[in-house]
């Protein structure tokens, strides 16, 4: 009984090793993803680009999220009411 105890306990050990590698290689990754996700967010062109470097962007994100059915023409008719042309 003695051997097959200290297999079994090697074989958790090995098994919860294996799952922290797991999660610190998840880790890494998924914090690489966000950082690549935002450099290509921040590289996208946007028209009305001066208006967001202004500190507007809060407000347009929640003017897109909160007119979610209006067409591109009365979105920007509405963008233009709110910040301006």
């Amino acid at each position: 009984m003695g051997v097959a105890r200290k297999a079994g306990d090697w074989a958790f050990k090995a098994f919860t090793a294996g799952l922290g590698v797991a999660t610190v290689y998840l880790t890494a990754t998924f914090s690489v993803n966000v950082y690549r996700g935002l450099a290509w967010h921040k590289a996208q062109t946007v028209s009305g680009a001066s208006r967001i470097s202004q500190g507007r962007s809060i407000l347009h994100i929640i003017v897109i999220s909160t007119r979610v059915g209006l067409k591109i023409g009365s979105h920007n008719a509405i963008c233009t009411r709110i910040f301006g042309s």
